[in-house]
């Protein structure tokens, strides 16, 4: 009886969890691919990575030297990612201190929160790598990653 009892924990804990996670399944819609498009002059590439942040409340003296650390972070890491055929943003949420970071050209703000709309509508994620194709696939990298599952994304939205 108890082992059926923890049976029952454990299927109920792990279809909980599972709801908070984008089916494999899902893709974008046309009208969504076509936006994005349109918001990054995604054209040539078939593959677009978004580094996407939402930064904390800073003063507005550390905005400037935070995205410059960002930036900085961000480049070295892509150096070992084989970005043949995809283009690369960083892409800050709109939220407080749009003026400061609209200063950087490197970073796209997104003020339509396109973004945030599209692939986290309830969930209010501080960064993730959004990786997605022409063909309305996509994979979202939260938490800890490195380059080769990057790499690996990368691939596998190409095919």
């Amino acid at each position: 009886m108890k082992k059926w009892i923890l049976i029952l924990f454990i299927i109920f804990g792990l279809k909980s969890n599972a709801q908070n996670s984008i089916p494999r399944f899902v893709k974008l819609k046309l009208t969504e691919i076509k936006s994005i498009e349109t918001e990054f002059n995604w054209h040539n590439e078939n593959i677009l990575v978004i580094n996407f942040i939402t930064p904390i409340n800073f003063s507005d003296s550390d905005y400037e030297k935070n995205i410059t650390q960002t930036i900085d972070y961000w480049s070295e890491f892509y150096k070992n990612v084989d970005l043949k055929n995809a283009k690369k943003k960083f892409v800050y949420s709109d939220c407080v201190g749009r003026n400061q970071m609209s200063k950087n050209n490197t970073i796209h703000i997104d003020k339509n929160e396109i973004i945030r709309n599209i692939f986290f509508p309830k969930d209010k994620t501080c960064s993730a790598i959004v990786i997605l194709n022409k063909n309305g696939d996509f994979k979202i990298l939260t938490g800890k990653y490195n380059q080769q599952e990057i790499t690996d994304s990368i691939s596998e939205m190409k095919n």
